[in-house]
């Protein structure tokens, strides 16, 4: 990051527009002035202005990037600001598809379920922002490019029974094709699966244009894996990339028969019990479903 003029300056006037399950403005890593209609000056060049209710912003290429704040459940336009420029969604088959009786989460770019939040802090997030995680102070965190600003694009969504969560192909092509003609500079796609990797797949298509029309695309490799044919997005037209890996944060469970288990946990730091040992979904929070229950615990 030093090399491309520190965190001040990293991605300065570059738009990284963001495909996925929509943003949590109020998020510490998306803190900044909020938009006006001052044109920017010399000092400030890339600084984004609104024009009506589109969003203006000269990037560093030469040329316009030009949004919108789309209003809608919990979303106002004011929920954009200098770090996250423009917010669309794009559900239009989705909410077609699934009954309004098993929708939750919220009709706009509004995040429900965090990845979309996640995927764009990390791409474009502020620098050295306190992460906290359920009162567990994790340290700080910063994004790849985190003078870069911000373009939200959600196309996945989050149903009442898990089972319809996700996106349909003709939402994610729409979200695709309005963030060349926006004016992104990357795409940052951190979505799909194998079966969505073949090259005349439409989301696959409409990257293969996004490319053509001088988008940086970053496709994520997925959660498979390390089997054969387990990589997704493997279109040459992409940037597909892997998984990092941190230092595991550690807890280890004692059973009654003496019998030791270590796994992942990030609040545990000191003994707790005895307590009886049960399923995830008979102690899940209120506000998810049995099927995500199943694959973690909610307690102490």
């Amino acid at each position: 990051m030093e090399a491309l003029g520190g965190t001040a300056e990293a991605g300065k006037g570059i738009v990284v527009g963001d495909i996925d399950t929509g943003i949590w403005p109020e998020n510490p890593s998306f803190d900044a002035p909020a938009l006006t209609s001052h044109k920017p000056g010399k000092r400030d060049p890339h600084r984004p202005y609104r024009s009506g209710a589109t969003t203006l912003m000269h990037k560093s290429d030469g040329g316009i990037f030009k949004g919108t704040c789309q209003t809608g459940d919990s979303f106002t336009a004011a929920a954009c600001n200098e770090k996250v420029i423009s917010a669309r969604y794009f559900g239009e088959g989705w909410l077609d598809a699934v009954p309004e009786s098993n929708r939750a989460g919220y009709i706009s770019p509004r995040d429900s379920q965090g990845h979309g939040t996640h995927t764009a802090s990390t791409a474009a997030g502020n620098a050295n922002v306190r992460a906290t995680a359920g009162g567990e102070d994790l340290g700080t965190v910063s994004g790849v490019a985190p003078a870069a600003t911000i373009a939200v694009y959600k196309a996945l969504w989050q149903s009442k029974d898990g089972q319809a969560d996700g996106g349909l192909t003709s939402d994610l092509v729409a979200a695709i094709d309005q963030a060349v003609a926006d004016g992104v500079d990357v795409v940052n796609y951190s979505l799909g699966a194998t079966f969505e990797s073949a090259y005349d797949d439409p989301a696959q298509v409409a990257l293969r244009n996004a490319a053509a029309a001088g988008v940086f695309v970053a496709t994520a490799a997925g959660n498979s894996g390390p089997g054969a044919s387990s990589l997704s997005n493997t279109a040459p037209w992409t940037t597909t990339v892997a998984a990092g890996t941190i230092k595991s944060h550690t807890g280890t469970v004692t059973l009654g028969n003496g019998a030791h288990y270590t796994g992942i946990s990030t609040t545990v730091h000191r003994q707790v019990g005895p307590a009886p040992l049960v399923l995830g979904s008979a102690v899940r929070v209120s506000d998810t479903v049995d099927i995500y229950a199943d694959y973690w615990f909610s307690g102490r």
